[in-house]
């Protein structure tokens, strides 16, 4: 036998599947980390240093550091220009805190507190509960703001996450018709930034808790409109309160970080906040509970992620249809942004809703007087399928003849 074609044989059994899978990931993150954390990128832009003065520089020792560094370039994150010289890649570039794309702030996080809180993932699933709190004594959130320093690291990283998508969202709904949006929880202003960018003829609200407004204000993105008046920076607590007059506001990956009980809490403060014609979107994963999940899937990570940190969960398109409805919204329209398990959600105020239907009457008997059956038809057919914005929608094409 082929000795070449043996060793592939041997690859591809299931523990030798299983450990490949398994082995890699107990140490890259811990490494990432420990190099973001120290800071090592941000020494080396300029240039290559030596093990021994980088040592001095992060107060480490200097044996231990060397060995965490060419395990780093093993895998192309550092380069060893010379023995013990130790340089960036482009890689590398992403762990320095000073440049646009900056991953520096996720790896603080992902390889900190989510890493200790997944070595505690059997806690959660004997009990239901956040291993995060029972390491750190305390819920997530309150951890932010008892450590100011993390939290920024915290909203760093979400922002790099969000960049990621942020683009992609924005051009996966159809904002033409909104002229204000409030963006509820909206960290650090990068996803209202790119929707702010695709629509010029709209003006948003960022809110979110005050240390991380605070925050904002210096992001470069954002200054040219808040210095413009197109985007203004709310402070608060959506458990409280939030923004009032918008057309639209947009909860994006928030609300699966909470309980039942305080979902409907945020989405009720935004139906009292709201125009009477505005509308609520929501941008999560949706789970499928009534599908076996053989295959990979994106929703794997985030729902993980979930359980070890907060009390909340992924849910069901039934399951948030239930709140919204419970908060007084129409039945949701599900958007599945494309390749992906992310959904944009629109959902109405019902009263909205009840106003349509009072007025399509009217609606439709113009319609046939004017010959509009196609219009008709596309009226009945959104009717049916209790697509209300599009009826809104429709309808309104109707008032601006």
């Amino acid at each position: 036998m082929d000795k070449s074609r043996s060793v592939n044989l041997a690859s591809e059994t299931p523990t030798m599947s299983l450990l490949q899978m398994v082995i890699p990931t107990s140490w890259t993150l811990p490494c990432i980390y420990t190099a973001a954390k120290l800071g090592i990128a941000d020494l080396l832009k300029d240039g290559p240093k030596q093990i021994d003065e980088l040592a001095v520089l992060t107060d480490t020792n200097e044996s231990a550091l060397c060995r965490v560094l060419r395990t780093l370039t093993s895998i192309g994150v550092f380069l060893e220009v010379n023995p013990k010289c130790f340089t960036l890649t482009p890689t590398a570039q992403l762990l320095r805190s000073d440049v646009p794309d900056s991953l520096h702030g996720l790896f603080i996080i992902f390889g900190g507190m989510v890493y200790r809180s997944f070595g505690e993932l059997l806690y959660s699933v004997k009990t239901g509960k956040p291993a995060f709190d029972d390491i750190f004594n305390m819920s997530l959130y309150d951890y932010f703001r008892s450590n100011t320093s993390i939290g920024k690291s915290f909203n760093d990283a979400m922002a790099s996450y969000s960049a990621q998508s942020a683009s992609l969202i924005a051009n996966s709904y159809d904002f033409s018709r909104i002229k204000s949006i409030v963006d509820i929880g909206g960290g650090i202003g990068v996803f209202l930034s790119a929707v702010l960018k695709e629509n010029p003829h709209m003006k948003g609200i960022l809110f979110d808790s005050p240390e991380v407004i605070e925050q904002a204000k210096d992001k470069e993105y954002l200054k040219k409109d808040i210095s413009s008046g197109r985007c203004q920076l709310v402070s608060g607590s959506f458990f409280e309160s939030v923004p009032s007059g918008a057309e639209a506001y947009i909860i994006k990956f928030a609300l699966n970080d909470w309980k039942d009980d305080q979902v409907i809490k945020i989405i009720t403060n935004c139906h009292k906040a709201m125009k009477k014609n505005g509308k609520l979107l929501i941008i999560e994963y949706i789970d499928s509970t009534d599908l076996c999940r053989n295959e990979h899937s994106d929703r794997a990570f985030p729902d993980m992620v979930t359980l070890v940190l907060t009390p909340g969960r992924m849910r069901t398109e039934r399951e948030f249809s239930t709140l919204l409805q419970a908060a007084g919204f129409s039945q949701p329209k599900f958007i599945n942004i494309p390749s992906t398990s992310m959904y944009i959600i629109e959902s109405m105020r019902l009263d909205k809703v009840k106003e349509l239907k009072e007025k399509s009457i009217d609606i439709v008997a113009k319609f046939m007087e004017e010959g509009k059956y196609q219009e008709v038809a596309q009226l009945a057919q959104a009717m049916d399928h209790k697509r209300w914005y599009e009826v809104g929608q429709i309808m309104g094409a109707v008032s601006e003849h």
